[in-house]
């Protein structure tokens, strides 16, 4: 079986191929699970990202709905407290003239 000194050598070097290939296909399987929840956790940061820009622009959409809202309530107050010193002021006059007759 072993003749000399380089069969001895072919079978220590066929070992040592054997177990740094074991040994390499064990670290691609870990670097790939670890890729794979990397690519995992990126997807739910995307998906969390997603929902935080859809909260915000609903509360944008809200806001802008508000303001238009608050700018008609706020036009039809104004046209109110015109009406109302435009009234105060034809009051004012009949009385004054009531006084003067």
């Amino acid at each position: 079986m072993l003749e000399n000194s380089k069969d001895l050598l072919y079978i220590v070097l066929s070992f040592s191929v054997l177990w740094v290939t074991v040994f390499l296909c064990w670290l691609i399987y870990y670097l790939v699970s670890i890729l794979r929840n990397a690519n995992e956790m990126v997807e739910e940061l995307r998906e969390r990202f997603r929902g935080i820009e859809d909260a915000i622009r609903s509360i944008r959409d809200k806001m802008e709905h508000a303001t238009s809202t608050l700018s008609f309530v706020s036009e039809g107050v104004m046209r109110l407290i015109q009406y109302f010193i435009s009234r105060g002021k034809g009051q004012a006059e009949t009385i004054e003239k009531k006084k003067k007759k």
